[in-house]
Formats: C-alpha cells, structure tokens, sequence
C-alpha cells in the first residue's frame, strides 16, 4: 500500500459526492477520499485524530522518567523535537487517514517528551534557594503558552493544512538547533555516579553565575 496516496474506495459508506459535501468539509474529501461528518463513523474518525494525540502525550509521560533517568534529559529534548519534527514532514506528504493517525501519534509522543524533559532539566539547572525559582518556573508555563497564538497566526496565514504541518516542521527544527549547546543537567550526572561530568557541569554553572568555585574539593 503507498501510504502517500488517497484510500480509494468506491464501498467506503464515507465518501461521497463533492456536489453534495457542504463546502468548509471539502478539504477532508480532497485529502482522504472521506466525508468525516457525515454519520457517527465520520464524526470518530475526525474525532480520532485528536485522540491519537493525546494518546501519545500519555505514552510519552509514562515513559519519559525512566528514559530521562538512564539516559539524560538533554538527550530526549532533542529526541522529542526529531520525532516532532519528523512526523510534521511525514504528514506534509500524507494522503492517508492511517498514516495521518500515526504521525499524530509521533507528534504527542514526541512534544511531551520533550516538553517534559526541558522542564526538568531548567528546574534542575536552577538553584533551589533563588529567589527567582517561581518566576523562572513561570517563564517556562509562558514559553508553552506562546506556541498557541503563533499557531492561530500560522492558521490564518496559511489555509492549506499539509503546509501548516510543514511550518509548524521548520519552525521546530529552528528552535531545536541551540538546544544541542544546552548543558545536561549535574543531577543526571548524580543519579549515574558520574562524578567527572558532575564537577564539569557544576563548573560551567558557576562559571555562568560569575562565582569562582574550586571543584576539584567535591567528591
């Protein structure tokens, strides 16, 4: 099956002739040779799109601690923007109502990982007697927000939904690129022993703080 054209079926109870689909449905039977609000099947498929989401946002919570435990938060930031941003590219080309379910899949699995670890990571770079601690907590929160007015405008700029995918594509690989140079978090380094990675991430911290700190004293 070429999962990069259109199900083609003259049996499908869901598809149905353009003369007669209400105009704003049209890009559903364009897309996927379906009518999705139609009857009650209709309405779960569309509705599943959704739902594949967040099923992979709960597949993503689940695992990420055991993942971010014995392999590193800064690597699954960056592994969570990859998956992201290769299930967008995958459904720039989608043509198909399976596929379309698994890249939705990959984007909740791979957005939550990844949102997930760069919160812990920035709580953990972040000393816990600052005073700035709850005001940097909630610059994180307002950086998450933000993603959905720029989305709304991407929706008003751009009709068609293969380009928003594509967009929304760039526009995450752009931002994922500085996220090679963040430092992986010391109490990673803590929970895997690794006492000389520990003294070098401590170093570039206080280095960053202006504060001259012996590290060779830490055991």
């Amino acid at each position: 099956m070429n999962f990069f054209l259109p199900k083609l079926s003259k049996q499908n109870p869901l598809v149905m002739s353009p003369s007669r689909a209400p105009a704003k449905y049209m890009e559903d039977i364009k897309d996927f040779n379906m009518f999705c609000m139609i009857d009650k099947k209709g309405q779960a498929q569309k509705t599943l799109i959704s739902s594949m989401y967040f099923a992979g946002a709960l597949l993503g919570l689940i695992t990420s601690g055991f993942c971010f435990d014995n392999f590193g938060r800064k690597k699954f930031i960056l592994a969570g923007c990859f998956i992201t941003t290769v299930a967008g590219l995958i459904g720039f080309f989608c043509k198909n109502y399976e596929l379309l379910l698994v890249t939705r899949l990959m984007q909740g699995f791979g957005n939550f990982v990844s949102g997930t670890a760069i919160y812990i990571l920035c709580m953990e770079l972040m000393p816990f007697t600052s005073r700035y601690r709850n005001y940097y907590n909630g610059l994180i929160q307002l950086s998450w927000c933000s993603g959905y007015p720029i989305l709304a405008a991407l929706g008003y700029c751009i009709k068609d939904w293969n380009y928003q995918y594509l967009a929304c594509s760039i526009f995450l690989l752009l931002t994922t690129i500085p996220s090679v140079l963040i430092m992986e978090s010391p109490r990673f380094y803590a929970i895997k022993n690794d006492v000389p990675n520990i003294k070098i991430s401590i170093q570039k911290l206080a280095k960053l703080n202006g504060i001259v700190l012996n590290v060779e004293e830490i055991q």
